[in-house]
This record gives structure tokens, C-alpha cells and sequence, in this order.
């Protein structure tokens, strides 16, 4: 009922005996099991067909232990299944041997898609695990993908910019916050003749309807001179700028190119204990800025570039901007002093402007103290 918590370490035995009618023949069965399913099952195999002078090599090569090996997989397949109908018992074993579960996904292309049916996950709808064929049960009739986005907290995902676009349009979103997702995610392409997409990477689709397509190109017409400008002054810090169809409220986002990395999975794979530091030993993220032409920052920016008015502030405000979307988008800073340094100058900016409660105050605010000046003004007149 409960895993090992050293049942993924190498010295680490099996639990698994093997008997040769009646007769007790290997205390740890090694190499009969999969990795993945070597710490879950527990019992003995009794057979007639082995010689009594079985070795740990003749295990690896036997036929009979291959077909042994075959049956024993598939048998506890259909355990798992039978078990995960049941609502109360699944969840306790799940919480225990999920890493199990997902290891053989990652491993065992074999048996990949019936594994991938006991895998659960946190959704955006419901709040609560749910399976994949749950997940596209509740598909809309229009939906084509699975959205999924991995992340450290399911409180962070709730609020990530990722996910706006898919709030809006009622779409479900699959929420991983496992470090191990992020490397089951690259086998587990499909599932059910339904594609992944991850949120975090560029190019996801939600849709659009041919007169979203037509403001869109309007829209990349518009910007055009915004979205280089904004390049020029970032430089290599992405490679590339383009306008986002996944934001709602928020200014812009960072994603990472097609078939590369995103920035969750570069920095479980970055910071893994015994992982070397070489920037040969992973593949960096290669990051594009997408921004939202409907936010009023944007647009602010926009007339600035417009109007030619791209003073220095300008630009150290662009890359105090960038910096907090590194952030919020999960992107480690390259330079955390750069970034403080640029929020000091905004403070020491704005403090010596005017007072705190003029920096914050709201327009209507400030529209209603006006008002009741010129009133009181008025009467002394009178």
C-alpha cells in the first residue's frame, strides 16, 4: 500500500522469488521485470520448464523468461485497470506508484498507450485528477487537441498567461506538475488518435474562426513596426517576436520554439543532482515573445513607436517588461541584478514624481477629487 521510497535506487532488490516445482531457485528475480513494474509486484514464479541450474545471464537470454516476461506485463496491465474502476482504491495507488506508471510510458513503447490510459492528471474543469479518456470524453465537438501545461504548482498553472485563452473559450486544460511529465511528454506524442499541445510552446491552435484569421492578419500588419522595434531592442534575448492568439489579460508571454525544450523541461533537465553544467549537455530553450495587441501596454508602446517617441526610457521600461514575463512565464532570469536594478530605477522614478498615493491613484479617483475642488472653489466664490 505504500512505495518504496528507495524503490528507484540500484541497490535496491526485487521482490519477486523463483521456484522450480517447489524448489526454491533465485530469492531476487533481477531481470525478469521492467523497471518500471520491478517494485510494484510482489509474489513468486513456479515453473516446471527451467533447469534447476538457472543463472542471472540465462535469465536475460531464456526464451522462457521472455515469455514469461510477456505475461507477467500484460497480466498486471489488466490489474491496474480493474483496479483504477474502482473510485475509492485507484487514487491511493496511484498517489503511490504514479512514477511507476509514468516511467513505463517514458520506457515501454510496447505497452505505451494502455499505460498512458491509467495515467491522471490535474484538470482545469474539474478541479480533481482525471484521466485521458475522461479528458476527451468531455472534449468539445470542435476540439481536435489535448492542452496540457506542466509547471512547479497547480496554483501557478490556475493563474499562468498560458492558460487565458483556453479559460475563455471553456477548453480544458491538463495540468502536470511532476518533473517526470516533462520527460514523459516527449514519447507520449498522441493519445487516441488525439495530439498533445503544449500551451508553453509556440504554435498552439484553439480554433479561429476565418474572421479571428482576417483581424489577426490586420492586426500583424498593424505591429509590424512595434514587433521590430521590440526585436532591435532585445536582440539574441529571443529570437523572434510575434503576436500571441493565447492571451487575454495579460501583455505578452515567452514560449519556446517548436520541437525544442520549454523552459520547465530545461530546467528539470538542468538542475537534476548528478547533471553536468556544460551547456553541451542539454538543448537550451530558443525563446519567441508573443504580445497582446488588445492590452493597453502594448498599445501604449505602439504609439510611442508610432509618434517616434523611443527615448531610453522607453526601452528600459521594454526590458523591466521582458524580465517580468521571463517570470511569469516560467523562464529562469539570465541576470537577476539586471532586473532589480531596472525595478529600483522605477521606484526611485516614481517616488520622486509625486507622492505614493498620486502613483496609484485610480482615474475616477482622481477625476472625483478634482470635481470636488472646483466645487468647493465655486463656493467661496459665490
Amino acid at each position: 500500500k505504500r512505495a518504496p521510497f528507495d524503490m528507484f535506487t540500484k541497490y535496491k532488490k526485487s521482490y519477486l522469488k523463483l521456484y522450480m516445482r517447489g524448489v526454491l531457485v533465485m530469492e531476487h528475480l533481477e531481470n525478469i521485470l521492467p523497471r518500471w513494474l520491478k517494485y510494484i509486484i510482489r509474489g513468486l514464479i513456479d515453473s516446471d520448464d527451467l533447469p534447476l541450474n538457472i543463472s542471472k545471464e540465462r535469465v536475460q537470454q531464456d526464451q522462457i523468461f521472455q515469455v514469461m516476461r510477456q505475461h507477467i506485463v500484460k497480466h498486471a496491465i489488466e490489474m491496474f485497470n480493474n483496479l483504477a474502476k474502482d473510485e475509492y482504491s485507484y487514487p491511493c495507488f496511484y498517489y503511490q506508484f504514479a512514477k511507476n506508471l509514468k516511467l513505463g510510458v517514458y520506457e515501454d513503447s510496447y505497452n505505451r498507450e494502455a499505460l498512458a490510459g491509467l495515467l491522471q492528471f490535474y484538470s482545469s474543469k474539474t478541479g480533481e485528477l482525471t484521466s485521458l479518456t475522461d479528458y476527451i470524453l468531455r472534449m468539445k465537438d470542435n476540439q481536435e487537441v489535448i492542452y496540457y501545461i506542466s509547471g512547479a504548482s497547480i496554483t501557478q498553472l490556475h493563474s499562468s498567461p498560458f492558460v487565458e485563452r483556453c479559460n475563455q473559450s471553456g477548453l480544458e486544460v491538463l495540468f502536470m506538475t511532476d518533473p517526470i511529465d516533462e520527460y514523459v511528454m516527449q514519447r507520449l506524442k498522441h493519445y487516441s488518435n488525439k495530439m498533445f499541445v503544449c500551451l508553453a510552446a509556440q504554435g498552439a491552435e484553439f480554433g479561429d474562426t476565418s474572421q479571428e484569421q482576417k483581424t489577426k492578419e490586420e492586426q500583424q500588419a498593424a505591429y509590424k513596426d512595434l514587433l521590430q522595434f521590440i526585436k532591435n531592442t532585445l536582440g539574441d534575448a529571443v529570437d523572434d517576436v510575434q503576436l500571441s492568439n493565447c492571451l487575454v489579460s495579460s501583455p505578452c508571454v515567452v514560449v519556446t520554439k517548436p520541437f525544442c525544450w520549454t523552459a520547465r523541461t530545461e530546467y528539470v533537465a538542468k538542475y537534476q543532482i548528478l547533471q553536468h553544467r556544460e551547456p553541451t549537455t542539454f538543448s537550451p530553450s530558443r525563446l519567441v515573445l508573443e504580445i497582446n495587441p488588445e492590452h493597453v501596454i502594448v498599445k501604449a508602446l505602439k504609439k510611442r513607436v508610432e509618434d517616434n517617441n523611443t527615448e531610453d526610457t522607453v526601452e528600459q521600461l521594454l526590458w523591466l517588461l521582458f524580465d517580468t514575463t521571463l517570470i511569469v512565464s516560467g523562464v529562469c532570469l539570465p541576470d537577476p541584478s539586471d532586473f532589480a536594478q531596472r525595478l529600483h530605477n522605477m521606484i526611485e522614478l516614481g517616488l520622486t514624481a509625486g507622492t505614493v498615493a498620486e502613483m496609484f491613484a485610480l482615474p475616477s479617483e482622481t477625476s472625483t477629487n478634482a470635481s470636488d475642488e472646483e466645487e468647493s472653489f465655486m463656493e467661496e466664490v459665490d
